[in-house]
């Protein structure tokens, strides 16, 4: 479903982590799974392509048998970081497991598995490269972005306010918001600075 998507122009793209399901058999013991992810302009061509970035997945569970999963869903990279608004890009994964015959790889016989977006041209580029936005929403989650004490303000679309509250958190921190589903409005102050984003709750 990966593979060939094209996510047309988005203003978030978020990549939370990613899951491998392994099995062994003759003897083979598997010992670890990574996620490996690159983004590049996707014409023309960058050459050389970037570097990919691995992503560890830690294991998860016993599915029996001998198989396990490996997973992490926590990431919360923002893939828009220092990209170009209007431009379109190529996001490329592949998945590793470490075994004790060598490593195996899924990754669409070495072609990987490739999507396509653009970055949404309402976007400025402090938008993108993370200098203007304190926060970034998740599904009933916020992520800060700086050290400090925040105020925070959620109304909904008929413009009730349904949450007001003060958090002192260190950058990077989430919190849950455990809102009922809909479409809201997140007010995030901090100092002389504001910033106002919509989340869907699903």
């Amino acid at each position: 479903n990966f593979d060939g998507h094209g996510y047309g122009s988005v203003t978030q793209l978020t990549l939370n982590g990613g899951e491998v399901k392994s099995w062994k058999n003759s003897g083979a013991d598997v010992t670890g799974a990574k996620l490996y992810y690159r983004v590049y302009v996707s014409s023309p061509l960058p050459d050389p392509l970037p570097d990919f970035i691995e992503l560890d997945l830690p294991y998860n569970s016993e599915l029996g048998g001998g198989d396990q999963k490996w997973t992490k869903t926590d990431s919360g990279i923002n893939i828009l970081n220092n990209l170009t608004p209007s431009e379109s890009y190529t996001f490329e994964v592949y998945w590793k497991t470490t075994t004790n015959i060598g490593d195996r790889f899924d990754n669409n016989s070495g072609s990987n598995f490739k999507a396509t977006f653009t970055v949404d041209p309402s976007l400025d580029l402090k938008d993108v490269a993370g200098d203007a936005k304190l926060i970034s929403v998740y599904n009933n989650q916020i992520m800060f972005h700086k050290d400090g004490n925040y105020e925070i303000v959620i109304y909904d679309l008929s413009g009730r306010r349904v949450l007001h509250d003060t958090k002192n958190v260190i950058k990077s921190q989430k919190i849950d918001l455990f809102l009922n589903q809909g479409l809201y409005i997140i007010q995030a102050k901090l100092e002389e600075k504001t910033t106002n984003t919509k989340m869907l709750v699903y």
